[in-house]
């Protein structure tokens, strides 16, 4: 007897189904493309944010399953927490893959910032075995002063006309390692990679804390974020120290306590050595051994 109204109920569904099918693929075309602008039967169909289409798409996926039938909106219920449960863990992994694939295409290959300059400038003097800068030239000049003024940012002037680097020396440590393998590019991955891994141990602590929807949630928001995504582009300390810093907190949360205070520690030294003043913060890895 509830056949003939269930039908339309079922393809009313169905075609708001399909119709947020087609904007996600309209919203992730436009996050891949960067926008887009076609004629459909002479139609002009143009979409250059993602907002907007996946904001449509999840609000008719809430209208399909409003006029699901029951036993189709049981079936549901039943299999999509399944279904989310087994795709969470790629989330993470996806975000990360996302933010290391707009630094291929957008991320910077040069120090061309004050203090990305001192990073790799740096750099590249722990490779030479000499910190120190040689500037002859200034003793040459007349007005008092001169080694300041010759002197970059990152950089103070020593005895004999030398100018040393100033900046913390845990970043430009890991660019030169990189730099002894993959060269001079060595020195723009480090940034990158931090980002990556940063948005993989946001969502390990988020399981940490609350389960696997939390960890998910908590990448996508690490990864979506502005701050993060800048930070990512250019060779600065920022996404370093607070990747080290989450591993930390991640490997300080494991059940085993002798080795998660060990590796806790190591994971913090690079992050200390990037960023002295997170040193005082070490109590709250060590209070998560404890």
């Amino acid at each position: 007897m509830n056949e003939p109204s269930a039908n339309p109920l079922r393809r009313t569904s169905y075609l708001i189904s399909t119709l947020a099918i087609l904007l996600a693929a309209i919203a992730i075309v436009s996050l891949l493309s960067g926008g887009f602008s076609l004629r459909v039967f002479g139609l002009r169909v143009s979409s250059h944010g993602v907002l907007r289409p996946a904001l449509f798409a999840l609000l008719c996926l809430g209208v399909a399953y409003h006029w699901m039938p029951v036993w189709q909106k049981g079936l549901v219920s039943t299999y999509a927490p399944r279904v989310l449960r087994r795709l969470t863990p790629w989330v993470a992994a996806a975000a990360a893959a996302g933010v290391l694939g707009l630094w291929w295409v957008y991320g910077t290959r040069a120090a061309g910032g004050s203090d990305s300059y001192g990073y790799v400038s740096q750099a590249r003097l722990w490779l030479g075995g000499d910190l120190h800068v040689h500037q002859d030239f200034a003793a040459l000049v007349p007005w008092p002063n001169a080694d300041w003024s010759f002197t970059p940012l990152g950089y103070r002037p020593a005895a004999n006309h030398t100018i040393v680097p100033t900046y913390a020396p845990g970043l430009p440590l890991l660019m030169a390692m990189f730099m002894t393998v993959l060269g001079n590019c060595g020195a723009f991955i480090i940034t990158p990679l931090a980002g990556a891994v940063l948005i993989l141990s946001t969502f390990a602590l988020g399981v940490h804390v609350s389960g696997r929807a939390t960890g998910a949630l908590a990448a996508l928001l690490t990864a979506s974020s502005p701050t993060i995504l800048l930070m990512t582009l250019w060779p600065m300390s920022d996404v370093p120290a607070a990747a080290f810093w989450n591993v930390s907190l991640v490997l300080a949360w494991w059940k085993r306590p002798y080795a998660s205070a060990a590796l806790s520690g190591i994971a913090a030294g690079p992050a200390i050595l990037i960023r002295p003043n997170l040193a005082p913060l070490i109590v709250f890895p060590a209070a998560l051994v404890v």
